[in-house]
């Protein structure tokens, strides 16, 4: 299942996808998709 970080900490992505990888989650950050930083 994939989870959009809503984070362009590319520190913060790593850690949070090795602890969330081996339940079977993908985290995409939320630049990947062209979602703007919010306010």
């Amino acid at each position: 299942m994939k989870m959009v970080l809503a984070s362009n900490n590319a520190g913060k992505l790593a850690e949070l996808q090795a602890m969330l990888a081996p339940l079977g989650f993908e985290l995409v950050r939320q630049a990947e998709l062209g979602i703007g930083e919010a306010d």
